[in-house]
């Protein structure tokens, strides 16, 4: 099956009552997500982790630059995966790519059972974002740092912070070239979680998700851009209880 290398993992019960298809930001792997319900608690859900190509599992492929021929290529290989309890979860570029299948899936008349959507500005604010992947090094490191989510030992450790750059630039390439100014009509609903101190995805702009859908919901937490991180056991919980009312 071509979806097999895209998945980094899947936990949970087959025959759960949703499955989610989680996509991380950029620079990051699917491991974001792998004790996100590793509980009983949460025995109703199945998550299946994906990651892009060269990134996590498949660090050895070659790297895309350009949204267009990724997304091209993901709508391809994981079309598979479609079921009637499919709910889509994307981190920042993440984001973007769970909204263009679930777009995909929606005008093939496959429809998800709801997005979340983390910290990621709807498409048509996307021209507003700074671009990244044109900076000089330099740049791009003081970039990085600033942004957060870099742990200190990558940081000091120079030959492993230049090789996380090369990464980072190239997806930061991906968000630059993402263009869709389109405000399509999804008929599944979607949920935005931000960051009370993000700079990168505001509240503000995460309210204009409510342009694209009947039925918006949004959560803030505390933390930056990389909230996740310190709140896994409290947006685990979010995520059951806004799922439970589909």
């Amino acid at each position: 099956m071509k979806a097999n290398k895209w998945i980094s993992f899947e936990q949970g019960n087959n025959a759960a009552k949703l499955h989610i298809i989680a996509f991380p930001f950029a620079g990051g792997t699917a491991n974001i997500y792998k004790d996100l319900f590793n509980n009983n608690l949460y025995s109703n859900i199945k998550i299946t982790g994906i990651d892009i190509p060269g990134h996590g599992k498949r660090i050895r492929e070659n790297r895309y630059t350009k949204i267009d021929l990724l997304i091209k290529k993901m709508i391809t290989d994981l079309d598979c995966l479609y079921e009637e309890n499919i709910v889509l979860m994307g981190y920042s570029l993440g984001g973007i790519l769970a909204y263009e299948l679930a777009n995909y899936w929606q005008n093939n008349n496959k429809f998800i059972k709801a997005m979340i959507i983390i910290a990621r500005v709807p498409p048509h604010l996307n021209a507003n974002e700074e671009k990244r992947g044109s900076y000089d090094r330099l740049k791009m490191k003081n970039s990085v740092i600033q942004l957060g989510g870099v742990p200190s030992e990558v940081i000091e450790e120079n030959e492993l912070f230049d090789f996380y750059l090369d990464i980072l630039e190239d997806d930061f390439k991906l968000v630059d070239s993402y263009k869709n100014n389109s405000t399509i009509y999804s008929k599944y609903p979607i949920i935005a979680y931000g960051g009370l101190e993000d700079k990168e995805a505001k509240f503000i702009d995460l309210c204009e998700w409510d342009m694209y859908t009947s039925n918006f919901k949004i959560r803030i937490f505390e933390g930056d851009h990389f909230f996740l991180e310190k709140n896994k056991d409290v947006i685990a919980k979010q995520i059951m209880n806004d799922l439970s009312k589909l």
